[in-house]
């Protein structure tokens, strides 16, 4: 007799950060690019595999960086995902018998992807963080909301 997997259950503090409650054997691949302040989802796409989780609490306003948070209907953060240098303003040059040094790029334009779990609740993903601006990213100013994207359900027409 083989026993029948479970679904994890929230309890205590994964409870309150509901990215540690669900384990989604469903995933949304997200392909993102960027030029400047622009910001598109280019494809979307599922799989079935298991959802690699998030490790910490979704960020709020006063967190700094850039992430991509799955939400609800009412805006709620049903999962993240940290996007560490996923958005690029510069690049690490090393200079002939010099120290490492940190140089603009003349673009700020590129491609990142985003594994998410595939949630019936989650309608839109947000792509959130510092303004972008043709200077460079503005790591100073405060978070926000930088794309807001709505989700494709299978047998529901919607953008991609």
């Amino acid at each position: 007799m083989s026993k029948k997997p479970q679904k994890a259950k929230p309890s205590g503090d994964d409870a309150k950060h509901p990215s540690h409650a669900a384990i989604s054997r469903r995933t949304l691949r997200l392909t993102f690019a960027y030029e400047g302040s622009r910001i598109e989802l280019v494809s979307q796409m599922r799989v079935e595999k298991i959802t690699p989780p998030s490790l910490t609490p979704c960020p709020d306003e006063n967190s700094s960086g850039y992430w991509v948070e799955l939400q609800d209907k009412r805006g709620k953060c049903l999962f993240h995902r940290l996007l560490p240098d996923a958005i690029k303003d510069s690049a690490e040059i090393y200079p002939q018998n010099k120290p490492l040094t940190r140089v603009p790029l003349r673009e700020i334009k590129g491609r990142f992807e985003v594994l998410l779990p595939d949630l019936e609740e989650g309608v839109q993903v947000v792509v959130m963080g510092h303004p972008i601006t043709e200077k460079g990213l503005r790591r100073h100013e405060p978070c926000r909301a930088l794309a807001k994207f709505a989700i494709r359900h299978e047998g529901k027409e919607g953008p991609t």
